[in-house]
C-alpha cells in the first residue's frame, strides 16, 4: 500500500490522534498497519510565510528512506516558487508537490498558477491541490479556512489537460469534479458514507482513486477499512491501494 497523503509537524489548534513530529515514529506507526510507502509533506507549510522553510525542516531527513516519498509544498504567489520547485525536485527528490490555495490566499485562476503548472509538468512533477486540511466544522473560530472551490479546480483542469491530484475532497465534490474532468485523480480520505467505495465508484472509475490515510488527522484504519470492505475484484482494490499512484508517480 502507498499512502498518498501523510503530514509531519505540529498542528497549532488541537492535539492530533497520534505522533506527528518525528518521521521515524510516523513510519513505524504506518508500517504496523500494513502501509509500505507514504507520501510525506510538512504540516507547517500551511502556516509559514514561505513554505520552503517548512520543506527544509522535514524533507531532508527523509531523503534516501525507501519508505517515504517526499512531497514539497509550494506557494506560486511568491516570487521564489521556481527556486522552491527546483529544490524540491533536485535536493529532495520530489515526484509530487502540493498547493494550498486557501491557506496561502490566492486563486487558482491567477496567471502565476498556470506558469507554475506548466513548469511542473515540463519537469514531470505531479501537482496535488489540497482542498482542505480539516473538516471545516473543526476549524478554530479565529481561523476559518474554506475548501478550495470546485469551480476553480474545474477551470484549472480545463486549462491544463495533464493529470492533477485533488486531495481531501468530500464524496460529493469528487463525483462532481470527476464527471467533468477525466484527468483528475482523487484520494479517498475525506470520502465518507455507508459503503464508501461502492458509492464512490458508481460515478468515478476505480483507476482514478488513491488510497490515503490523511494521518495524523485521521486514523489509517478508516481508509484501510473503506478499501478492505469494498465488494469488488481484488485487482481493483490493489489499484487503489498501490497501482494508481505508482503509475502517476512513475514508481
Amino acid at each position: 500500500m502507498i499512502d498518498a497523503d501523510v503530514l509531519a509537524g505540529h498542528y497549532p489548534f488541537r492535539p492530533l490522534p497520534h505522533a506527528s513530529q518525528d518521521p521515524q515514529q510516523i513510519k513505524d506507526y504506518l508500517q504496523t498497519r500494513g502501509i509500505r510507502r507514504a507520501c510525506l509533506a510538512s504540516l507547517h507549510a500551511a502556516f509559514y510565510t514561505d513554505p520552503q522553510q517548512a520543506n527544509a525542516e522535514i524533507l531532508p531527513s527523509i531523503v534516501g528512506d525507501a519508505f517515504f516519498l517526499p512531497v514539497g509544498t509550494i506557494n506560486p504567489s511568491l516570487h521564489n516558487w521556481r527556486t522552491t520547485l527546483a529544490r524540491c525536485v533536485e535536493e529532495y527528490g520530489c515526484r509530487m508537490v502540493r498547493l494550498l490555495p486557501t491557506y496561502h490566499l490566492y486563486s487558482l485562476g491567477e496567471r502565476f498558477v498556470d506558469d507554475f503548472l506548466e513548469e511542473a509538468q515540463r519537469g514531470q512533477v505531479i501537482v496535488a491541490i489540497v482542498k482542505r486540511l480539516e473538516d471545516e466544522r473543526m476549524h478554530p473560530l479565529l481561523m476559518k479556512v474554506p475548501g478550495v472551490d470546485n469551480a476553480e479546480i474545474g477551470a484549472l483542469a480545463r486549462r491544463h489537460p495533464q493529470p492533477l491530484i485533488v486531495l481531501s475532497a468530500y464524496l460529493a465534490e469528487i463525483k462532481e469534479l470527476a464527471a467533468a474532468h477525466p484527468q483528475l485523480y482523487f484520494d479517498i480520505a475525506f470520502a465518507e458514507t455507508m459503503n464508501t467505495m461502492q458509492r464512490l465508484t458508481e460515478g468515478v472509475a476505480y483507476d482514478r482513486l488513491l488510497f490515503s490515510s490523511h494521518a495524523p488527522f485521521f486514523y489509517p484504519e478508516a481508509a484501510l477499512g473503506k478499501v478492505a470492505d469494498w465488494a469488488t475484484h481484488p485487482d481493483h482494490q490493489q489499484a487503489v491501494y498501490t497501482g494508481n499512484l505508482a503509475h502517476l508517480l512513475q514508481l
